[in-house]
């Protein structure tokens, strides 16, 4: 099993999943609920519409939610192809 805080972008997953040795069997992948759009509805569900595009306001972190999501979708195209179990968090704090 993987534990994955570090990942920003899809190349960090791609690399991590290409380079380990031996077998994966469960990759656990740490993002965020920054790959939210922002919307009016709290709790919100996991289903919720997804980033799209970098979020310019948010300034120096202006790709910080997008990039996770693409790590995301990485992460689940990567693993299918090499059928490895995976699942994703999304805290919204960690401290």
């Amino acid at each position: 099993m993987l534990v994955n805080f570090c990942a920003y972008n899809p190349d960090h997953i791609s690399k991590m999943i290409n380079n380990l040795p031996g077998t994966l069997k469960h990759y656990i992948f740490i993002s965020t609920t920054s790959i939210y759009k922002t919307g009016l509805y709290i709790p919100v569900i996991e289903n919720a519409p997804k980033l799209n595009a970098s979020k310019p306001e948010l300034g120096p972190y202006a790709d910080y939610g997008y990039q996770k999501w693409l790590a995301e979708c990485r992460l689940k195209e990567d693993c299918t192809k090499k059928g490895i179990a995976f699942t994703c968090l999304r805290p919204s704090i960690i401290y």
